[in-house]
């Protein structure tokens, strides 16, 4: 039987105590229950309790304190030198927030880039350039309930303005897909006085925090039809769904097609969770809540370009200036550029003069009228690709990015290839992503080089004062791809997982089929 009594709480509202009559069957409790929690009886299936059960327990939480009405008025922050996962999970909070009435500012302590400029925003009108503050001084008010801060594993990735403005809030949520990290963020916080108490930490292994956000926009949709959520106006401007899925495929590896029919977009690579869709087919969680957030962003299908949503729109010269420029086709000063062969899996970039980036710039803007680039722009549109090419160039297992800025020199690896299943690709030649990018990390973290952290495929290092990248980095780099690879090619299945692959692509043909 069902036992309901005077100390039991639900969603901040304490139950009045319902008599239940033993000769009774358990439904017309069940019935008396839903009634006095949603205002009408649930007779087709068992009454569940708040989210859904199958979310972690960190989820509910973090579902709870932003429905939860007495809060009022929130930020939401990211790491600096933003890629598409931050703005598209940033924006994504944002519009969830939005959508049940709080009070909303946003901020990334660096200058947005112009290539993320179509993302649409939580208010209609606004683009990401226009809704994200550039810098914590924009912030108007520090009176926050909560603050919320997505895709930043290290507090050492954003600035100490913003953790200061984090700190100020009564409770902090993290919402992060890398490897654990609370304890850093813990100790920074407790410099500023905050107490664990106060902080709310979701960590998942997820393809990025656009995916979990995506989630949690789908759970309160989900949930609001089952229950009142005080303020929830589920008529509200979802346009900013789009930022969420553009977030989604900027941290899958880019597009497997350049299309504008969402329906036909293949993202580069999937977390392997299998879910069911309402037709009954088995298909990836991750493209599971991209579909979603396309199909109720309230935007006709006809009209949806995501490849527009995270990526310059350039003239065919510049964008064949810097297709060269990554296939070391052309030479131009300051950029340096391995290309990758069919017995060298490895390439790298090498950026030393922005001078490159920022004359292209000059003639991409002399050609184009609707979005103003700049080199940096130009830079992440290059960065793009070449993630984009390591996924899909049967001859690449592993791309270095170095950056050199004024103050320090940041390492971007990627890596795929086959020796684990961590992660899921429907391209063939790169069904199973690797863990080579994260070994590299670590093992220039036990040289002493620096310090860095990410994925199992994506990570970025960032190198101490002093590193010469010829002398000190570079030899270890491509000692430990040999030490790692033994050479085998990583593109190569290895025979343990060759009936898994067999699966995968058995699946992806069925699907296209039917």
């Amino acid at each position: 039987m069902l036992a309901v009594n005077n100390n039991v709480e639900y969603k901040n509202i304490r139950l009045k105590q319902i008599k239940v009559d033993n000769t009774k069957p358990v439904k017309n409790a069940r019935q008396e229950l839903s009634n006095l929690l949603f205002g009408k009886s649930i007779t087709s299936s068992p009454l569940t309790f708040g989210w859904s059960q199958n979310i972690p327990q960190e989820e509910k939480q973090i579902l709870d304190l932003l429905t939860d009405p007495s809060v009022k008025n929130v930020l939401v922050a990211s790491h600096s030198r933003p890629d598409g996962d931050a703005y598209g999970s940033n924006l994504g909070i944002c519009g969830i927030l939005e959508s049940l009435n709080k009070n909303v500012q946003s901020v990334i302590d660096y200058k947005p880039a112009n290539s993320f400029a179509k993302m649409p925003s939580a208010v209609p009108g606004k683009s990401a350039i226009e809704y994200i503050k550039g810098r914590p001084d924009y912030i108007k008010s520090d009176n926050f309930d909560v603050a919320v801060i997505t895709d930043t594993p290290d507090p050492a990735l954003t600035t100490d303005k913003v953790i200061d403005l984090l700190a100020k809030a009564k409770k902090i949520v993290i919402i992060d897909h890398h490897p654990e990290q609370l304890q850093k963020w813990k100790a920074a916080l407790a410099l500023r006085g905050v107490s664990e108490d106060r902080i709310l930490y979701w960590r998942e292994t997820r393809t990025s925090a656009a995916e979990m956000v995506g989630e949690l926009d789908k759970e309160i949709v989900d949930e609001s039809k089952k229950r009142n959520i005080a303020q929830y106006n589920p008529e509200y401007y979802h346009n900013y769904r789009l930022a969420i899925a553009g977030g989604i495929i900027t941290d899958c590896g880019g597009l497997k097609t350049n299309t504008g029919d969402p329906n036909k977009i293949e993202l580069a690579r999937l977390s392997e969770k299998k879910v069911e869709s309402p037709s009954g087919k088995l298909i990836s969680a991750t493209r599971a809540i991209f579909n979603w957030l396309i199909n109720n962003s309230g935007v006709t299908q006809s009209k949806i370009n995501m490849q527009d949503i995270t990526r310059c729109s350039l003239p065919k010269s510049v964008d064949k200036k810097i297709n060269d420029i990554m296939n070391g086709k052309v030479k131009v000063p300051g950029v340096e550029v391995k290309p990758s062969s069919k017995d060298d899996i490895f390439t790298y970039v090498k950026i030393d003069n922005f001078n490159a980036f920022n004359d292209l710039a000059k003639i991409t803007n002399s050609q184009i009228k609707d979005v103003k680039v700049n080199g940096g722009d130009l830079y992440r549109e290059l960065k793009k690709r070449l993630e984009e090419k390591i996924v899909l160039d049967k001859d690449v297992g592993f791309v270095m990015i170095v950056l050199n800025f004024s103050d320090s020199t940041i390492l971007n690896f990627r890596s795929y290839g086959y020796n684990s299943l961590d992660g899921e690709s429907y391209v063939p030649g790169h069904v199973f992503t690797n863990s080579l990018s994260k070994i590299m990390v670590d093992k220039l973290s036990e040289a002493n080089l620096g310090e860095g952290g990410g994925h199992e495929n994506a990570t970025g290092f960032k190198l101490k004062e002093g590193v010469d990248f010829y002398k000190d980095v570079l030899p270890l780099v491509k000692k430990i791809i040999a030490e790692e690879t033994k050479g085998k090619d990583l593109r190569k299945v290895p025979p343990e997982h060759q009936a898994r692959v067999d699966e995968l692509l058995f699946e992806k043909s069925a699907s296209s089929v039917a």
